[in-house]
């Protein structure tokens, strides 16, 4: 699912993440506070950085009244990733490594196509649009995934203990 948000007639809001989203502030910035178990910590996303929050995340308290932003949001839908993947898809899951304002190019390039082919009526398809879900999935599980750390740091130890 794709949304676009701004900060317009909006208050705070708190949100927990019941399945992983991923924003790129467009315009403006947004703070928010991300509560934690080893306490608060704030964050002020500017234009073009980028947020993932995994499903299961620790809630995060957005200061929308006082900030001026446009973003778009995309929230990973699991089942309809594993039905294009064929298989489990770890970007919908918990495996996922937070990641809190960050620059990167590929996600912010990937949002805005999928926010430009939606506000267009999406003139190429579904197909284009399963595919750019897809591109997002893989990229997310490739650089994010804490599994797959997890099994290439096991796999490296295994190589030097030979």
């Amino acid at each position: 699912m794709l949304e676009r948000h701004n900060a317009g007639g909006r208050q705070d809001v708190s949100w927990g993440w019941h399945r992983a989203h991923v924003s790129l502030i467009t315009k403006g910035e947004l703070s928010f506070r991300v509560r934690t178990y080893g306490g608060n910590r704030d964050f002020v996303d500017g234009a073009w950085s980028v947020c993932v929050f995994p499903s299961g995340y620790d809630e995060t308290r957005f200061a929308i009244a006082g900030s001026k932003f446009e973003a778009i949001v995309v929230e990973l839908d699991p089942a309809r990733l594993e039905a294009l993947l064929e298989r489990p898809a770890l970007a919908s899951t918990d495996t996922l490594a937070p990641q809190i304002v960050v620059q990167d190019r590929y996600i912010a390039m990937q949002l805005r196509a999928m926010a430009s082919e939606v506000a267009q009526r999406c003139p190429a398809a579904a197909l284009y649009g399963q595919a750019l879900s897809l591109a997002l999935a893989t990229y997310l599980e490739r650089r994010f995934s804490v599994k797959d750390r997890a099994e290439k740091k096991r796999h490296l130890r295994l190589v030097w203990a030979v």
